[in-house]
């Protein structure tokens, strides 16, 4: 990150951006440093693209959350 100019760095659950967190995970196991997708490495990411795009959200499950549930 020293190479950017400017940058910040912020905590955001999963469920907040599961783009993200999917393409994260992906990554992990790629060999290359640096890839760019010209289309949508799996429908799973596809899924959370378009759910993000109609404005879909999800819940945090949480203790006090598990707790009603149950």
């Amino acid at each position: 990150m020293g190479r950017f100019s400017s940058c910040k760095v912020q905590h955001v659950f999963y469920e907040a951006n599961r783009v993200a967190d999917a393409l994260a995970k992906q990554g992990c196991v790629l060999q290359e440093d640096f890839v760019v997708f010209d289309i949508s490495p799996s429908d799973e990411i596809s899924s959370f693209v378009y759910s993000d795009v109609n404005g879909e959200s999800f819940c945090r499950l949480i203790a006090t959350n598990i707790a009603i549930l149950a």
